[in-house]
C-alpha cells in the first residue's frame, strides 16, 4: 500500500539518484511533509524557548523592520526562522532536487531542466537578501532608486512564474510508456 510517508521516505532514500522517473505523488508527498515537519520544528522550538528553557539561539533568522519616530526606535519582528527549521529546510534541499530531476524525466525532460525551474527561484533569492540587508543594516547594497519603489512589481511576477512551474510538476501527467529515461513508476 502506498502512502505519503511512503513516498516522502522514497525522496530520502534516493538522495543522490537522478536516474529513472518520479511520480507526482512522490514530489508532492515530499514538498507537503517537508513544509509541515519544517512547521512542526519551528512550532516546537518557538515553545520550548518561550515556556520550557530560554537560550540564545545563535542560527536564528530574524526578519524585522526598524522605523525611527521623534528619536524613538521600534524593532518590529515580522519572522523568525528558528534553527532546527532551517537546518532541516537546508538538508532537505538535496533530495528535492533529486526529486524534481526525475519528476522531469517522468515529463520526458532532461534534468538538466532544473536550472531553468530554479532561475526565479534565484532572483526571488537576491530580492529577499537585497531586502533583509536594507532592513537589517538600513542601507541599500544595489543603490537604484526606482527599484526601491517598484521592487514588489518585479518579484511578484517571478513568485507567480515560479509558483506555476512548480504547479505543472505536480499535476501534469507523466508519460505512462516507457520513454529514455525508464520505465513509467506507475
Amino acid at each position: 500500500m502506498d502512502s505519503i510517508i511512503s513516498y516522502f521516505l522514497i525522496c530520502w532514500q534516493k538522495i543522490f539518484d537522478y536516474k529513472g522517473r518520479a511520480r507526482r505523488l512522490e514530489l508532492g508527498s515530499f514538498i507537503l511533509l517537508t513544509i509541515i515537519m519544517a512547521a512542526g520544528f519551528q512550532i516546537t522550538e518557538q515553545f520550548i524557548k518561550e515556556y520550557i528553557y530560554s537560550y540564545s539561539d545563535l542560527l536564528h533568522f530574524d526578519i524585522f523592520n526598524i522605523t525611527t519616530k521623534d528619536d524613538y526606535v521600534t524593532k518590529q519582528h515580522i519572522f523568525t526562522l528558528h534553527t532546527t527549521s532551517y537546518v532541516y529546510l537546508l538538508l532537505s534541499i538535496i533530495p528535492l532536487l533529486s526529486t524534481t530531476a526525475r519528476r522531469l524525466q517522468d515529463l520526458n525532460k532532461s534534468k538538466y531542466w532544473i536550472l531553468y525551474l530554479l532561475f526565479p527561484f534565484w532572483m526571488i533569492l537576491i530580492a529577499f537578501i537585497g531586502l533583509f540587508i536594507k532592513l537589517k543594516f538600513g542601507t541599500d547594497i544595489l543603490n537604484i532608486p526606482w527599484l526601491e519603489k517598484y521592487w514588489l512589481y518585479i518579484i511578484v511576477p517571478f513568485l507567480l512564474y515560479e509558483i506555476l512551474l512548480i504547479l505543472k510538476l505536480l499535476f501534469q501527467e507523466g508519460e505512462s510508456e516507457e520513454n529514455q529515461y525508464g520505465q513509467s513508476p506507475k
